[in-house]
Protein backbone atom coordinates (compact mmCIF):
# COMPACT_ATOMS: atom_id res chain seq x y z
CA UNK A 1 0.00 0.00 0.00
CA UNK A 2 3.09 2.29 1.20
CA UNK A 3 4.76 1.39 -2.41
CA UNK A 4 1.61 2.21 -4.58
CA UNK A 5 0.78 6.15 -2.72
CA UNK A 6 4.76 6.86 -2.93
CA UNK A 7 4.07 6.10 -6.97
CA UNK A 8 1.34 8.45 -6.82
CA UNK A 9 2.85 10.82 -5.12
CA UNK A 10 5.54 10.96 -7.89
CA UNK A 11 3.46 10.47 -10.38
CA UNK A 12 1.77 13.86 -8.89
CA UNK A 13 4.55 15.48 -8.79
CA UNK A 14 5.54 14.82 -12.21
CA UNK A 15 1.88 16.43 -13.33
CA UNK A 16 2.53 19.19 -11.91
CA UNK A 17 5.97 19.95 -13.36
CA UNK A 18 4.67 19.05 -16.52
CA UNK A 19 1.58 21.34 -16.60
CA UNK A 20 0.80 24.90 -15.60
CA UNK A 21 -2.09 26.82 -14.52
CA UNK A 22 -3.53 30.30 -15.04
CA UNK A 23 -1.17 32.93 -15.14
CA UNK A 24 -1.63 35.46 -12.52
CA UNK A 25 0.86 38.05 -13.18
CA UNK A 26 -0.19 39.95 -9.63
CA UNK A 27 1.43 37.00 -7.93
CA UNK A 28 4.88 37.00 -10.15
CA UNK A 29 7.82 38.15 -7.70
CA UNK A 30 9.79 40.87 -9.34
CA UNK A 31 13.27 38.98 -10.24
CA UNK A 32 16.63 40.94 -8.87
CA UNK A 33 20.28 41.04 -9.37
CA UNK A 34 19.63 39.92 -12.99
CA UNK A 35 23.13 39.87 -14.19
CA UNK A 36 22.12 37.71 -17.18
CA UNK A 37 19.22 39.56 -17.99
CA UNK A 38 15.54 38.34 -17.50
CA UNK A 39 13.24 35.73 -19.52
CA UNK A 40 9.33 34.34 -18.58
CA UNK A 41 9.91 31.45 -16.62
CA UNK A 42 8.81 27.89 -17.71
CA UNK A 43 4.97 28.17 -18.13
CA UNK A 44 5.52 31.48 -19.91
CA UNK A 45 4.17 33.75 -16.86
CA UNK A 46 6.48 35.27 -14.57
CA UNK A 47 9.98 37.12 -15.45
CA UNK A 48 13.29 35.36 -14.11
CA UNK A 49 16.82 35.46 -13.88
CA UNK A 50 17.94 33.91 -16.73
CA UNK A 51 21.12 31.33 -16.26
CA UNK A 52 24.87 33.50 -15.63
CA UNK A 53 28.02 32.21 -17.58
CA UNK A 54 29.36 29.04 -15.74
CA UNK A 55 25.88 27.91 -14.07
CA UNK A 56 24.06 24.54 -14.79
CA UNK A 57 21.51 25.10 -17.27
CA UNK A 58 18.74 22.49 -19.28
CA UNK A 59 19.22 22.45 -22.96
CA UNK A 60 16.25 23.43 -25.29
CA UNK A 61 16.52 20.12 -27.28
CA UNK A 62 15.53 18.20 -23.67
CA UNK A 63 13.01 20.28 -22.56
CA UNK A 64 11.37 20.51 -25.58
CA UNK A 65 11.58 16.73 -25.60
CA UNK A 66 10.58 16.18 -22.17
CA UNK A 67 9.33 19.11 -20.16
CA UNK A 68 9.43 17.31 -16.85
CA UNK A 69 13.27 17.47 -17.30
CA UNK A 70 13.38 21.16 -16.57
CA UNK A 71 15.75 21.47 -13.46
CA UNK A 72 18.25 24.21 -13.75
CA UNK A 73 16.82 26.68 -16.17
CA UNK A 74 17.61 28.27 -18.86
CA UNK A 75 20.70 30.59 -20.08
CA UNK A 76 20.35 34.18 -20.13
CA UNK A 77 21.43 37.17 -22.71
CA UNK A 78 23.90 35.68 -25.32
CA UNK A 79 24.49 32.72 -23.48
CA UNK A 80 24.06 29.37 -24.78
CA UNK A 81 23.87 25.89 -22.75
CA UNK A 82 25.92 23.24 -23.69
CA UNK A 83 27.89 20.14 -22.67
CA UNK A 84 30.38 20.96 -20.20
CA UNK A 85 34.00 20.49 -21.51
CA UNK A 86 34.84 18.26 -18.40
CA UNK A 87 31.67 16.76 -18.55
CA UNK A 88 31.77 12.42 -18.63
CA UNK A 89 29.00 9.86 -19.62
CA UNK A 90 30.36 7.76 -16.53
CA UNK A 91 29.77 10.37 -14.07
CA UNK A 92 26.57 12.08 -15.35
CA UNK A 93 26.03 14.21 -18.47
CA UNK A 94 26.45 18.47 -17.37
CA UNK A 95 25.47 21.08 -19.50
CA UNK A 96 26.12 24.83 -18.78
CA UNK A 97 26.25 27.73 -19.49
CA UNK A 98 28.57 29.77 -21.96
CA UNK A 99 28.95 32.81 -23.86
CA UNK A 100 28.42 32.33 -27.28
CA UNK A 101 30.99 35.00 -28.16
CA UNK A 102 34.91 34.13 -26.72
CA UNK A 103 36.29 37.59 -28.24
CA UNK A 104 37.71 39.86 -25.98
CA UNK A 105 36.19 43.43 -25.89
CA UNK A 106 36.15 46.77 -24.79
CA UNK A 107 33.40 48.34 -23.20
CA UNK A 108 32.20 51.93 -23.59
CA UNK A 109 33.41 52.05 -19.72
CA UNK A 110 36.64 51.58 -21.11
CA UNK A 111 37.22 48.34 -19.44
CA UNK A 112 38.58 45.02 -20.90
CA UNK A 113 36.25 41.70 -21.17
CA UNK A 114 37.22 38.49 -21.68
CA UNK A 115 33.97 38.43 -23.23
CA UNK A 116 30.37 40.31 -24.41
CA UNK A 117 28.89 38.37 -21.76
CA UNK A 118 30.86 39.72 -18.61
CA UNK A 119 30.45 43.11 -20.54
CA UNK A 120 26.45 42.71 -20.25
CA UNK A 121 26.77 40.78 -16.90
CA UNK A 122 28.56 44.46 -15.23
CA UNK A 123 25.82 46.77 -16.75
CA UNK A 124 23.36 44.94 -15.47
CA UNK A 125 25.21 44.92 -12.35
CA UNK A 126 25.63 48.56 -11.65
CA UNK A 127 22.91 49.30 -13.39
CA UNK A 128 24.15 50.96 -16.54
CA UNK A 129 24.16 50.59 -20.05
CA UNK A 130 27.60 49.11 -20.97
CA UNK A 131 27.73 48.60 -24.89
CA UNK A 132 31.14 47.57 -27.14
CA UNK A 133 33.44 50.21 -27.95
CA UNK A 134 35.94 47.95 -29.46
CA UNK A 135 37.07 44.31 -30.35
CA UNK A 136 39.95 43.17 -28.33
CA UNK A 137 41.16 45.08 -25.04
CA UNK A 138 40.91 48.75 -24.25
CA UNK A 139 44.29 50.64 -25.15
CA UNK A 140 46.09 51.19 -22.15
CA UNK A 141 49.31 52.43 -20.39
CA UNK A 142 50.81 48.98 -18.66
CA UNK A 143 50.37 47.78 -14.72
CA UNK A 144 52.29 45.79 -12.71
CA UNK A 145 50.21 42.94 -12.51
CA UNK A 146 53.24 40.65 -10.18
CA UNK A 147 56.10 42.71 -8.68
CA UNK A 148 59.75 41.43 -8.20
CA UNK A 149 60.12 39.96 -4.83
CA UNK A 150 63.35 40.78 -2.67
CA UNK A 151 65.84 38.29 -2.77
CA UNK A 152 68.71 37.25 -0.64
CA UNK A 153 71.19 34.63 -1.37
CA UNK A 154 74.77 34.24 -0.80
CA UNK A 155 77.54 34.81 -2.52
CA UNK A 156 78.17 31.90 -5.80
CA UNK A 157 74.46 31.18 -5.56
CA UNK A 158 71.64 31.73 -8.70
CA UNK A 159 68.91 33.75 -8.70
CA UNK A 160 65.94 35.26 -10.77
CA UNK A 161 63.58 38.20 -10.84
CA UNK A 162 60.27 37.86 -11.82
CA UNK A 163 57.88 40.77 -13.34
CA UNK A 164 54.66 40.29 -14.64
CA UNK A 165 53.02 43.44 -16.74
CA UNK A 166 49.87 44.03 -18.59
CA UNK A 167 48.37 46.08 -20.60
CA UNK A 168 47.53 47.13 -24.40
CA UNK A 169 49.58 46.93 -26.82
CA UNK A 170 51.36 44.79 -24.46
CA UNK A 171 54.15 46.45 -23.23
CA UNK A 172 57.72 45.26 -22.99
CA UNK A 173 59.99 45.26 -19.77
CA UNK A 174 63.50 46.60 -19.23
CA UNK A 175 65.78 45.57 -15.92
CA UNK A 176 67.70 48.66 -14.75
CA UNK A 177 70.02 48.65 -11.42
CA UNK A 178 69.79 51.90 -9.08
CA UNK A 179 73.09 53.86 -10.20
CA UNK A 180 72.97 52.07 -13.24
CA UNK A 181 72.02 54.08 -16.39
CA UNK A 182 72.56 50.87 -18.48
CA UNK A 183 69.63 48.73 -19.74
CA UNK A 184 70.73 45.61 -18.29
CA UNK A 185 72.11 43.11 -19.24
CA UNK A 186 74.70 45.51 -20.63
CA UNK A 187 77.77 43.86 -20.87
CA UNK A 188 77.92 41.60 -18.45
CA UNK A 189 78.08 37.94 -18.92
CA UNK A 190 76.69 36.84 -15.67
CA UNK A 191 73.52 38.31 -16.14
CA UNK A 192 70.72 37.57 -18.66
CA UNK A 193 66.98 38.85 -19.68
CA UNK A 194 63.78 37.26 -20.90
CA UNK A 195 60.45 37.49 -21.42
CA UNK A 196 57.34 35.74 -23.14
CA UNK A 197 53.60 36.23 -23.09
CA UNK A 198 51.70 34.46 -20.70
CA UNK A 199 50.25 33.21 -18.37
CA UNK A 200 47.56 35.55 -19.49
CA UNK A 201 46.23 37.08 -22.10
CA UNK A 202 47.97 40.34 -23.02
CA UNK A 203 50.43 39.77 -20.37
CA UNK A 204 53.87 39.71 -20.77
CA UNK A 205 56.53 37.91 -18.08
CA UNK A 206 59.76 39.22 -17.88
CA UNK A 207 62.90 37.84 -15.94
CA UNK A 208 66.10 38.95 -14.85
CA UNK A 209 68.48 35.93 -14.33
CA UNK A 210 72.17 36.21 -12.03
CA UNK A 211 74.73 33.30 -12.13
CA UNK A 212 77.48 33.28 -9.32
CA UNK A 213 76.15 35.82 -7.39
CA UNK A 214 78.65 38.45 -5.95
CA UNK A 215 78.36 41.62 -3.27
CA UNK A 216 78.93 43.88 -5.87
CA UNK A 217 75.02 42.71 -7.78
CA UNK A 218 73.62 43.75 -4.22
CA UNK A 219 71.36 46.42 -4.99
CA UNK A 220 67.52 47.82 -5.85
CA UNK A 221 66.88 46.61 -8.82
CA UNK A 222 63.61 47.65 -11.18
CA UNK A 223 61.50 46.61 -14.06
CA UNK A 224 60.41 48.71 -16.13
CA UNK A 225 57.52 48.57 -18.45
CA UNK A 226 56.51 50.64 -21.33
CA UNK A 227 54.24 50.64 -24.24
CA UNK A 228 52.71 53.61 -26.56
CA UNK A 229 50.74 54.63 -23.87
CA UNK A 230 52.84 55.27 -20.66
CA UNK A 231 55.51 53.51 -18.22
CA UNK A 232 55.01 51.64 -14.88
CA UNK A 233 57.62 49.85 -12.95
CA UNK A 234 58.23 48.01 -9.73
CA UNK A 235 61.57 47.69 -7.41
CA UNK A 236 63.21 44.69 -5.78
CA UNK A 237 66.48 44.54 -3.46
CA UNK A 238 68.80 41.64 -3.84
CA UNK A 239 71.04 41.41 -0.76
CA UNK A 240 74.25 38.79 -0.64
CA UNK A 241 75.45 37.19 2.42
CA UNK A 242 77.90 34.86 3.34
CA UNK A 243 76.84 30.84 3.57
CA UNK A 244 77.72 31.00 7.19
CA UNK A 245 75.49 34.05 8.16
CA UNK A 246 72.53 32.39 5.72
CA UNK A 247 73.07 29.31 7.94
CA UNK A 248 73.02 30.94 11.41
CA UNK A 249 69.88 32.82 10.54
CA UNK A 250 68.26 29.36 9.66
CA UNK A 251 69.14 27.78 12.71
CA UNK A 252 67.89 30.93 14.69
CA UNK A 253 64.62 31.33 13.19
CA UNK A 254 64.62 27.27 13.99
CA UNK A 255 65.26 28.05 17.23
CA UNK A 256 62.49 30.54 17.92
CA UNK A 257 59.82 28.12 16.34
CA UNK A 258 60.77 25.50 18.85
CA UNK A 259 60.61 28.06 21.56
Amino acid sequence: MKSLLLILSCAAIAFAQETCGPCKQSECRRPWGCVAGTMKDRCGCCDICGNREGMRCDADVVIKHDPSKYKYGKCGKNLVCKLHHNSKPEYGIETVCYCKYDDMVCGTNDKTYDNVCQMVADGYRYGKQITVKSKGPCTSAPWIETPPDDIVNSTGGDITLSCEVMGHPIPYIEWKKEGNPVVLPGDDRHMAVQSRGGPHKHELTGWLQIQGLRKTDVGQYTCVARNDYGVAQATAAISVMSILSITKRTKRKKTQRIQ
